[in-house]
């Protein structure tokens, strides 16, 4: 009786594929787990904190802020994360040129004006919403919904403005104009 099966018998292919996942394994043993970073939390953008576009002081200004954190890259001057005082004129143009460089954030996140008590002032028949820097006013960007072609207007004038709950976005689209898009919609040609 033969208790040899010629499917299970082991081919130079099976033993060669066998010693590489031993050798992948052994040596991932050994490195430790090199796989993606995990984003870090977002932090609070007060304290005098400028833009790393355009240099305002980003607690001093009306509008949406946003953050970036780079596993191997910091931006100029200081630790990750980058830090914007607008979305339409500096987070995204700053992550779409990371991005044509072969960077891409690990940790990306923006105001969520569904988390926050927000204000609209009206200043020369403008509206303005106003500004929110602690850390936990903000969200990743890809789970928000943003106002786009609204009136509202931001520290550098019109701007994407970002809610967490999509009803709300709408809600504010009804009243100030615009149109309520996802983060996947963004583009270069929303930024002008």
């Amino acid at each position: 009786m033969c208790l040899y099966h010629r499917d299970a018998a082991p081919t130079r292919r099976r033993l060669l594929a066998l010693a590489g996942a031993s050798a992948g394994t052994l040596l991932a043993g050994c490195l430790g787990d090199a796989g993606p970073a995990e984003a870090p939390d977002p932090i609070a953008l007060e304290g005098g904190l400028q833009c790393d576009v355009c240099g305002m002081v980003i607690g001093e200004h009306f509008g949406p802020n946003g953050q970036l954190f780079y596993e191997d890259f910091e931006p100029g001057g200081h630790e990750n994360p980058a830090r914007f005082d607008a979305l339409a004129a500096c987070l995204f143009p700053y992550l779409f040129q990371q991005d044509q460089q072969g960077r891409s954030p690990i940790g990306a996140y923006a105001t969520d004006y569904s988390a926050v008590s927000y204000t609209i002032d009206t200043i020369e028949d403008q509206p303005y919403i106003s500004s929110h820097t602690a850390a936990e006013s903000f969200a990743p960007v890809e789970s928000l919904h943003y106002v786009v072609d609204s009136s509202l207007q931001g520290a550098m004038g019109p701007d994407f403005f970002p809610f967490g709950d999509r009803a709300d976005a709408e809600d504010v689209a009804g009243e100030y104009g615009g149109r309520v898009i996802g983060f996947e919609e963004i583009s270069t040609d929303l930024l002008g």
